[in-house]
């Protein structure tokens, strides 16, 4: 078993306990901090996005997986053949979800939407019961918190990229 609290070959986001997740008008989206602070971002680019992590670190290109059952991609093309940086793989229903998501790591996760009660998104895995992430939208903004469990993991800024791609896509 992957252990949750493995370091990523890129750096963590930060560790605060929740983030926003803002589009843009051209169809790009900012995760950002509680702080304000980008965390990752994804500019329209062509059929995918360009994605950056923090400020201005350069993390590759974000899209859309065309096989079925679909998904999303993100490959570094500086990496050549190991530019695989991580990837979800849905499984049907709803918009998709659920959805397996790889990191660049070889952490394995789940994406699950939950739509009883207050609709929210979970990210979960095996090395704890319960969720990492929760994200929920409220007054307009999509919220990305981090759980108890979640305040542990490594959170890899391709994690959260892809996350908020599936929310932002089941949201469609």
């Amino acid at each position: 078993m992957v252990e949750a609290n493995r370091s990523s070959s890129q750096a963590s986001a930060p560790c605060g306990a929740s983030y926003r997740v803002l589009r843009d008008a051209a169809g790009g989206f900012l995760v950002e901090a509680e702080s304000g602070e980008p965390v990752v971002t994804a500019r329209v680019a062509g059929e995918g996005w360009t994605v950056t992590a923090g400020a201005d670190r350069a993390m590759g290109r974000l899209s859309r997986d065309p096989s079925f059952p679909g998904g999303f991609v993100v490959e570094d093309p500086a990496e050549g053949e190991d530019g695989l940086v991580g990837r979800t793989t849905r499984e049907g229903g709803r918009a998709g979800l659920p959805a397996s998501l790889l990191a660049r790591d070889g952490r394995l996760f789940r994406v699950v939407a939950r739509w009883s009660g207050e609709p929210c998104f979970d990210l979960v895995g095996q090395e704890s019961p319960g969720a990492y992430l929760r994200s929920r939208r409220g007054e307009g903004v999509v919220t990305i918190e981090r759980t108890i469990a979640g305040r542990e993991l490594d959170l890899a800024p391709e994690i959260l990229l892809l996350f908020a791609a599936e929310i932002l896509d089941a949201e469609r």
